[in-house]
């Protein structure tokens, strides 16, 4: 019979994380609209946000891994123009 541990090196701890890092990332994404929002006038504002919100619907219509599929397609097209 075999005494060895062959599982000694496995380690389940969970790792102890302060900060959920997509969380960080919706934070500081809130953080900029903000101060975007008080520092830039508005009617500029819905214009540089249209972009942005017309690229998350356009994905949110194919599923993120389609239409990143089809935006890589497109910019390796424009890089060879």
């Amino acid at each position: 019979m075999d005494k060895s541990n062959r599982f000694r090196n496995l380690r389940f701890e969970r790792q102890t994380w302060f900060f959920n890092p997509r969380l960080v990332a919706v934070v500081i994404a809130l953080v900029l609209l903000s101060l975007a929002w008080l520092t830039i006038p508005l009617n500029i504002l819905f214009f540089l946000l249209l972009l942005p919100i017309v690229a998350i619907v356009w994905a949110a219509s194919y599923g993120w891994r389609q239409a990143l599929s089809i935006l890589l397609d497109w910019l390796h097209r424009l890089e060879q123009i």
